[in-house]
């Protein structure tokens, strides 16, 4: 059996519906960690879930999976927060803000409380909004507190477009930034295979090229109309960020995280390329917008402030 990435690391993750059970199952089968604890309101969900995990350890790497409570944090590297109310159908992100900064109220100072310090990974909805109101809660730093943000999205796209141009999408360079929600946009101006522009890569249409980021920006309602949740696909972002975290691999994702002057903007939450090192988000690396660009993410900024401002932060 191949031994666990890091040898000690210690991962909590609050919330155990469907993304929080997902999230340990990626962590688990990956060997990225040594022990997760599951925190729930209803400690038995939690423990019902641990023993499920548990059930298949004889499968694969051993992983110490228990269900616990807020204090049993305490030792945690990671603390993951997938504790929300979750999006219906037809239910925008940002209609779930209200419920879920309540939830972060209650949860995270009773998270730091355990932990002391740790690094924070909001993937709630809506993200951005709430990775900002998690930092203001916590006084956590940027590099310990941010959300997955489009890194998902980002992954949705690459998907589709080497659909489209029939490659790996491990091939195609594609970010999707701003909010995590219907005033994201795709950076097209940087986007490629291999080097080579999409506009210049065999098989290029527009149309297409551009359906395909529309059905990314409306993917997860279309996920949730069809089965109820997205889940696996946003464990598996999860599991990417912690791991290039854990083994300071330095991977560029598009992570959420609250901006201090880039692009212009301040006091807002939004998802742009970061180095995730060794201490967390680290370096936000700013692309060569276009001007068209430049102007749909500051759109995308104006609106999640507005949000921001409407829950009094």
């Amino acid at each position: 059996m191949p031994k666990s990435l890091i040898c000690g690391l210690k991962v909590g993750i609050v919330g155990m519906g469907r993304v929080g059970a997902s999230v340990a199952f990626s962590l688990m089968l990956q060997h990225i960690t040594n022990e997760i604890v599951l925190v729930d309101r209803d400690y038995k969900k939690a423990e019902g879930e641990a023993w499920d995990l548990n059930h298949g350890m004889s499968f694969i790497e051993d992983v110490h999976v228990r269900a616990g409570t807020h204090a049993e944090l305490k030792g945690a590297k990671f603390v993951i927060m997938c504790a929300g109310a979750r999006q219906q159908p037809g239910e925008s992100r940002l209609e779930l803000l209200q419920r879920n900064v309540e939830i972060l109220k209650n949860e995270i100072p009773q998270i730091l409380k355990a932990t002391g310090d740790t690094i924070l990974i909001i993937v709630s909805n809506p993200v951005d909004v709430l990775t900002y109101v998690a930092g203001k809660i916590s006084g956590l730093s940027r590099e310990h507190c941010f959300g997955t943000g489009t890194s998902l999205d980002s992954s949705r796209l690459r998907f589709l477009l080497a659909r489209h141009f029939k490659v790996s999408p491990h091939s195609v360079q594609a970010y999707v930034i701003g909010e995590h929600g219907d005033s994201e946009l795709p950076v097209w101006s940087e986007a490629g295979i291999n080097g080579v522009k999409l506009k210049d890569f065999r098989g290029y249409n527009k149309k297409a090229i551009e359906a395909a980021f529309v059905s990314t920006r409306d993917a997860a309602q279309q996920v949730i109309a069809r089965k109820g949740a997205t889940n696996w696909a946003i464990a598996l972002t999860v599991s990417a960020i912690v791991k290039s975290i854990a083994a300071d691999k330095k991977i560029v994702a598009p992570v959420s995280t609250t901006l201090d002057g880039q692009y212009g903007l301040k006091d807002v939450a939004l998802s742009l390329p970061v180095v995730l090192d060794q201490h967390g988000a680290g370096e936000i690396v700013e692309l060569p917008l276009s001007a068209s660009e430049q102007k749909q993410l500051q759109n995308s900024a104006k609106i999640l402030k507005a949000s921001i401002k409407s829950v009094g932060f």
